[in-house]
């Protein structure tokens, strides 16, 4: 009787510790409790899978101390930046529709502000038309995003939205990793798109490749009403598929081999999640995807 006692006074203790990391999930509550009882039951039977239950929980508290680190992060850019109009020099993560001819909606990776060095994203809705990969200096306002966006802008990693306001120079293509694997996106988005009727094609460019910008608004509200929003991001899904199923056919799999052909094929897995990550954007459900594979192959 002592022992089960035991496991569900731990358990209690660590679903609070849990809610007071994070007051805002409080109805996750049970899930969390389930989580708990769960490990300690597999710590309970000893062994090997007591290391398994410990890897567990670590994980879980390291989960944790991520997001509100991020959270934090969040919050002191927004408090730094928001409501005021600034100098930005960024980099075009993506482009996509706008209501004005002649203008995209883009994603920018913000390199500076009035001559500081930072780094964070923003959402412009409206901007001069420019292409992804290039980057850019000009006049925006920053604010924190809309309430109804706010969700799926945090996702995406983008802090803020920016309004652009004058004075926009595009200073030449990026060479960074996220620039060359931009315009490989934009290539792969082409090559899947032709032929295609405009909404199909533009459907499987954001499931396949992560190009968002061929999206009309009136599909994407039916997706967002529907409730299917996540069918069109790139996800741990296609990390899984690419590293697993299409590497097994490129790289049989044979359970006799040898060291370095395990090694060749472990190496090829963790540069296909890597590539996979900067194609998509580096968006969160494709990092947490990309770790687990690299963690895998380790």
């Amino acid at each position: 009787m002592r022992r089960p006692l035991c496991a569900f006074c731990l358990s209690a203790l660590g679903v609070l510790a849990l809610c007071s990391f994070l007051p805002q999930t409080r109805l996750l509550l049970p899930s969390a409790a389930i989580f708990v009882v769960f490990c300690l039951l597999v710590w309970w039977r000893g062994g090997a899978a007591r290391g398994y239950a410990v890897c567990l929980l670590l994980g879980a508290v390291l989960g944790v101390g991520i997001m509100k680190t991020t959270g934090a992060r969040l919050a002191k850019i927004q408090d730094a930046y928001a409501g005021k109009d600034v100098t930005l020099t960024a980099e075009v993560e993506s482009t996509g529709r706008a209501y004005t001819a002649g203008r995209v909606s883009a994603v920018l990776m913000v390199e500076k502000v009035d001559g500081e060095a930072v780094r964070f994203r923003v959402e412009c809705a409206s901007l001069p038309k420019c292409e992804a990969g290039g980057r850019i200096r000009g006049r925006f306002s920053l604010d924190v995003p809309d309430a109804t966006q706010r969700l799926d802008d945090y996702a995406d990693g983008i802090v803020l939205s920016a309004e652009y306001l004058s004075g926009m120079l595009r200073l030449g293509p990026s060479e960074s990793f996220r620039a060359r694997t931009a315009r490989l996106q934009a290539a792969l988005s082409r090559a899947l798109r032709k032929g295609m009727a405009e909404n199909t094609g533009g459907v499987l460019a954001a499931m396949a490749a992560g190009d968002k910008s061929h999206l009309s608004s009136a599909l994407r509200s039916a997706y967002r009403g529907a409730g299917l929003s996540h069918v069109l991001v790139v996800s741990g899904m296609h990390v899984s598929i690419l590293c697993g199923d299409i590497l097994s056919v490129l790289l049989p799999y044979r359970w006799e081999q040898s060291y370095r052909r395990r090694r060749r094929r472990t190496v090829w897995k963790s540069l296909l999640a890597l590539v996979l990550m900067g194609v998509t954007g580096f968006t969160p459900s494709v990092r947490r995807a990309a770790v687990a594979v690299w963690v895998s192959a380790l």
